[in-house]
C-alpha cells in the first residue's frame, strides 16, 4: 500500500510530536505522582458561576459542568510547559489561576504508557502497594 506524501508528512509529524511528548514527560519532575499531567485551574471562573444562585436556587447540572470546565486548561506534559502557557496567556486567566499536577493513574492506558516509558511513580512494581 502506497501512502500519499501528505499522509507520510502527517505520520511523520505525529511521530515527532509523540517523541516530543515522551521526552517532555521523561525530563519532567513527576512531583511524586503516578502518570503525571498538569492542568491550569482558574477557580475565579468556576466560582463566578455560583454568584447569584441564592435562596436555594440550583442551576442545571449540565450548566454547572460546562461552566466548571471553562476554568480548566490542559493537559500539559510538564509543569514548565503549563507555567509557560499561563505566563504567555496571562490575560486570559484570573490572578487566582494556578498550575496543578494531577495523576492519570485511573486511566489504565495512560498509566501503562507512563510505566512503559519509565515516567511517574510505579508503586506496584516497587512492592509498596
Amino acid at each position: 500500500m502506497v501512502m500519499s506524501l501528505t499522509r507520510q508528512r502527517r505520520m511523520g509529524m505525529c511521530i515527532n510530536v509523540a517523541e516530543e511528548i515522551i521526552q517532555t514527560l521523561k525530563s519532567s519532575d513527576n512531583e511524586a505522582t503516578a502518570a503525571p499531567y498538569w492542568l491550569i485551574i482558574d477557580p475565579r471562573v468556576i466560582e463566578g458561576f455560583f454568584v447569584g444562585c441564592e435562596g436555594g436556587q440550583r442551576p442545571d447540572i449540565n450548566e454547572i459542568i460546562n461552566h466548571m470546565v471553562t476554568g480548566i486548561t490542559g493537559p500539559f506534559f510538564s509543569r514548565k510547559d503549563a507555567e509557560e502557557h499561563l505566563n504567555n496567556k496571562r490575560h486570559r486567566f484570573s490572578s487566582m489561576a494556578v498550575v496543578y499536577c494531577h495523576s492519570g493513574h485511573s486511566s489504565w492506558k495512560y498509566r501503562e504508557f507512563c510505566n512503559d516509558i519509565g515516567v511517574g511513580t510505579n508503586w506496584v512494581k516497587r512492592g509498596i502497594i
